[in-house]
């Protein structure tokens, strides 16, 4: 809840992935129903609570200008390029160079530069 916050154009694909991540704990049987339910109500809480803290909201604010100063000019990229199991990627940022570090797609592959 609090990256959609600093996010909100990513608000969809980040609450997604929380469900997700809470439904999956559930596949591999980490979890019971109750768990991931109970899970999700208290962080809202939780949430609700920090957002009633003057300290908080000072930081989330700080949060707020650091990602849009950050994220200024970034642009996102479809990447045409294939894996070899087919999938294709997509890559949100700054273009990749000969110098970018992170996940690139080099070759058809995703790797890891260091």
């Amino acid at each position: 809840m609090l990256l959609t916050e600093i996010n909100p154009a990513r608000a969809n694909e980040i609450f997604q992935r929380g469900y997700e991540m809470g439904n999956s704990r559930l596949i591999v049987g980490m979890h019971w129903q109750s768990d991931v339910d109970d899970a999700r109500l208290v962080s809202a809480m939780a949430c609700a609570l920090m957002h009633s803290n003057q300290d908080f909201l000072d930081q989330m604010e700080k949060a707020k200008a650091e990602f849009k100063q950050k994220s200024s000019g970034v642009t996102s990229v479809k990447a045409d390029n294939k894996a070899t199991d087919g999938n294709a990627y997509t890559l949100t940022g700054v273009r990749a160079t000969p110098e970018s570090k992170g996940i690139i797609i080099q070759n058809d592959t995703k790797v890891l530069k260091r």
